[in-house]
């Protein structure tokens, strides 16, 4: 039997997080959830995921400074988490600053749920 997907989302909606939590299962992932980059950045530490997903704008550490924490963390690491980015604020500057940090995806809120079903199973 082959392991489910490991994913953390990362999100100061509780209710966004909960909801996207309870997707992820029902299609057989693995979802664990933080509610904000500097918690989500002590998991990434204890645990390998295969996918992050976070939110950009969050109290604490925001999704870009998450995601440059992790490329840093991970740099020398043999395996590396993808990071998709996820905003209701989507602007030419953020797509920027998360491409040049390295970021493997993108998705503006609100998000069709078929569509991020399709991109995360990619």
């Amino acid at each position: 039997m082959q392991n489910k997907p490991s994913i953390l989302i990362v999100d100061d909606d509780v209710n966004l997080l909960e909801l996207l939590s309870q997707i992820l299962l029902v299609h057989d992932f693995s979802a664990d959830k933080a509610l904000n980059g500097a918690i989500a950045f002590n998991m990434v530490q204890a645990k390998h995921y295969d996918l992050v997903i976070s939110d950009i704008r969050m109290p604490v550490m925001t999704g870009t400074e998450l995601l440059d924490h992790i490329r840093n963390y991970q740099k020398d690491k043999e395996k590396k988490s993808k990071v998709f980015l996820m905003t209701a604020y989507t602007s030419a500057e953020i797509l920027e600053s998360a491409e040049t940090l390295g970021a493997d995806g993108f998705f503006d809120k609100p998000f069709d749920i078929n569509c991020f079903l399709e991109k995360i199973r990619e």
